[in-house]
């Protein structure tokens, strides 16, 4: 069952990543190298502040709101859920609060060129990290409530529909961003119709929250501030740095391509994460058996999607006439640093969800893993540029990946003692 899910998700995320790809191909070719790193610095930024407004809230749903539904606890999970949803609501409406006065007192250097004089920029972005943050959270509630391929369904559509947008629009970087977030915001809408005629017929009930609920949001929402991918790190670190605009292009691009392998783990993770959390409750024999299926199948289908990328990217860019056609030459960097992560997937969700101390130690394994990236980033970076960027993450993600199955033994040990 597992694994026809796994194979149906991944034909759906398939087809959504290849309109990602399309999308973003054409704005590589309608933008300038330059204007495209900034579009991909926008998004950077928008995804990081829309993650930090859920308060790791969306993680908490996935953790708790099955085990509710499981013992057939639907008033609560009703309560449950909009309980949190209110909460997020306010921490939305403080936030454009907080965006309006940004509007109207800060001098954005950095995007003066985006946006019309009376709507400044810093606001266009904080109020693009709201939309951002209800889609994540919307999504992340299908998820919770078992609607696997709706989830993998409603994720990628936002591509589609982004395709679409460029198709009939000029394609500029204010339209590419705000193309972006509508296509968010229609996929928001759907998703909330779905999660209100799920409780449509049911009675809220009250209950007491499980406890140390805000300290697991807590460690969630640190991890949020600090587990950015490590190329969003070094993306960060490149524009700090001297580093032209066309060089962050071309690492942009080369990113874009071999994320597209990032379907598997996106997959594993919709499909594998529930049979995971159950293990954790059985016998330890049979957690080992499901995070070693998982590491198993993360490993082999990254290799083949590895390899399908390396060897259709040229044919790719060619297609749609790519301008930094340079990303050829470090498609293969990117696409050997995405291997650890692959293999680490169960492991990862095995740590987050076991309990609040797992999940803490993770918190600390996150911000290990962005000064690392910080730190060889930095070095490489400046000695050779974007091949130091390719190398520094290549290095990181294996350090990180080699600590992460190590913390995944002590934890297995104890659970013997």
């Amino acid at each position: 069952m597992h694994i026809r899910d796994f194979i149906t998700s991944i034909l759906i995320m398939s087809s959504g990543t290849f309109a990602l790809f399309y999308a973003e191909t054409m704005m590589g070719k309608a933008l300038s190298p330059e204007i495209y790193g900034d579009y991909r610095v926008v998004m950077t930024v928008v995804i990081l502040l829309g993650q930090l407004l859920l308060f790791g809230l969306d993680y908490i749903i996935i953790k708790h709101m099955p085990r509710l539904l499981r013992s057939e606890n639907h008033g609560n999970a009703k309560f449950f859920l909009t309980s949190i949803a209110k909460f997020i609501f306010y921490i939305f409406v403080a936030w454009e609060i907080f965006a309006l006065l940004v509007n109207q007192s800060v001098h954005n250097l950095m995007f003066d060129r985006i946006l019309y004089d009376s709507i400044h920029p810093a606001y266009f972005y904080l109020a693009c990290a709201g939309i951002f943050a209800f889609y994540t959270f919307a999504l992340k509630t299908l998820r919770a409530l078992s609607y696997k391929v709706l989830y993998a369904i409603l994720y990628y559509t936002a591509s589609w529909i982004l395709v679409g947008f460029l198709l009939v629009m000029p394609i500029t970087l204010n339209n590419a961003v705000l193309g972006t977030m509508a296509s968010f915001l229609v996929v928001t809408i759907f998703a909330f119709g779905v999660i209100f005629l799920f409780f449509m017929n049911v009675s809220s009930r009250r209950f007491i929250f499980p406890e140390n609920i805000l300290k697991d949001a807590f460690h969630f929402t640190a991890q949020q501030i600090f587990s950015f991918q490590s190329t969003g790190i070094l993306l960060i670190l490149m524009e700090v740095l001297p580093i032209p605009e066309g060089t962050i292009g071309v690492f942009s691009a080369t990113v874009m391509i071999a994320n597209l392998s990032f379907i598997i783990t996106n997959s594993m993770k919709n499909v594998f994460l529930e049979p995971i959390v159950n293990a954790m409750h059985g016998e330890k024999r049979q957690l080992e058996k499901v995070l070693h299926k998982v590491s198993i199948i993360a490993t082999i289908s990254i290799l083949l999607v590895g390899i399908l990328l390396y060897f259709f990217t040229p044919a790719l860019l060619h297609l749609y006439g790519i301008k930094f056609n340079a990303v050829k030459h470090f498609i293969l960097f990117a696409l050997i640093a995405n291997i650890p992560g692959a293999v680490v997937t169960g492991e990862i969700m095995f740590i987050n969800y076991f309990n609040e101390h797992t999940n803490k130690i993770f918190t600390y394994l996150v911000i290990f893993k962005l000064l690392l990236a910080v730190g060889v980033g930095t070095v490489l970076i400046n000695y050779f540029d974007l091949y130091g960027a390719m190398v520094a993450y290549i290095i990181v993600e294996f350090i990180f990946a080699v600590t992460v199955l190590r913390f995944r033994q002590i934890v297995l040990k104890k659970i013997d003692n």
